[in-house]
């Protein structure tokens, strides 16, 4: 596996090349979706959530538009409470 890899110089040692294939799967985040790590099937919250975490700053909502977000101004049907006797 690591010898196909055409990143690594030819005369690379192997301890190199183990180091800088570790070096990659750490930097390299793997691939998968808010939905399949949370076991969240909300699509707003997800939405929310996948804006909150979006890596540029400059696409990622301010505190103020985060606040505005459909997810957080929904209006929720709760149950009454009622506390324990």
């Amino acid at each position: 596996m690591l010898q196909s890899c055409a990143c690594f110089p030819p005369h690379s040692t192997a301890l190199f090349r183990i180091r800088l294939a570790l070096a990659c799967s750490v930097l390299s985040p793997r691939r998968t979706n808010l939905r399949l790590r949370l076991g969240c099937e909300d699509e707003g919250f997800l939405h929310f959530l996948a804006a909150l975490l979006t890596p540029d700053p400059d696409r990622r909502p301010t505190a103020a538009q985060a606040l505005q977000h459909p997810w957080l101004r929904q209006e929720l049907e709760l149950e009454p409470y009622a506390l324990p006797a």
